[in-house]
């Protein structure tokens, strides 16, 4: 009966931490290239705001992804990705309104 109790906790402990998950807007790493860095601004600013970094551990590989917590608005974003190998990725006016997923692809 204790191991039960102790199985039930855990697995208590990932349905909430993935619930909260959810409320999150996913960058998704859709190249063989590592991430470096990730960074947002708001879209159609004039001057155009400064990059914001996304909070990341370190490089992000294959199918790895950063999260973009939202605002509680519908807003779009400028997103910037930069690669190991130099390459960069500048996506424009991509929108942000719920929680879902953005994959970075070439």
């Amino acid at each position: 009966m204790k191991k039960l109790g102790i199985v039930m906790l855990v697995a208590m402990a990932l349905a909430t931490g993935a619930a909260s998950a959810d409320d999150q807007f996913w960058i998704v790493n859709g190249t063989r290239s590592a991430m470096i860095a990730v960074q947002v601004r708001p879209s159609g600013k004039r001057p155009p705001s400064p990059w914001v970094p996304l909070a990341q551990r370190g490089p992000l590989g294959f199918n790895e992804r950063v999260a973009m917590p939202l605002a509680g608005k519908c807003e779009r974003f400028d997103i910037q990705v930069l690669f190991d190998d130099g390459r960069r990725l500048i996506k424009t006016n991509q929108p942000m309104c719920a929680p879902g997923t953005y994959k970075a692809a070439f």
